[in-house]
């Protein structure tokens, strides 16, 4: 059994707000000539909306693992973890979800904006 959950559009599609200035500044310098400059803007234009876009929580029967760019941020055993609300970020101010693993006491947090509550819900579900 794996179950992958994907972030909710929102999570992402804000940070094109961001990102469109940069890749239209990189295009703009391609344009004029200056490919490296130009390139190298609209890489990190993509980077930020990849941000969110490319996060995943996979859950196997073992162990929730989360990824982002494809790489692993966090794992966390399945037994003996429940879910709770809480406050997670940075500076931990921002509403998230904490999993806390009562065994290795391991916690780590998934901020509210990134998923639904419909795919928090398939979460709460393997966790019971």
């Amino acid at each position: 059994m794996q179950i992958v959950l994907h972030p909710r559009l929102g999570a992402w599609a804000l940070l094109v707000i961001p990102a469109a200035p940069i890749v239209c500044v990189g295009i703009y310098a391609v344009y004029v000539g200056a490919w490296a400059e130009g390139m190298l803007a609209v890489s990190f234009g993509i980077f930020i909306i990849l941000y969110n876009a490319s996060t995943r929580i996979i859950i196997s029967a073992d162990i929730i693992l989360m990824k982002r760019y494809g790489l692993k941020v966090w794992s966390i055993p399945v037994n003996g973890t429940t879910i709770q609300e809480g406050r997670g970020g940075d500076l931990r101010l921002l509403p998230a979800y904490i999993l806390k693993n009562s065994m290795s006491n391991q916690s780590v947090f998934i901020l509210k904006s990134w998923f639904s509550e419909s795919t928090i819900a398939r979460l709460r579900s393997v966790l019971d």
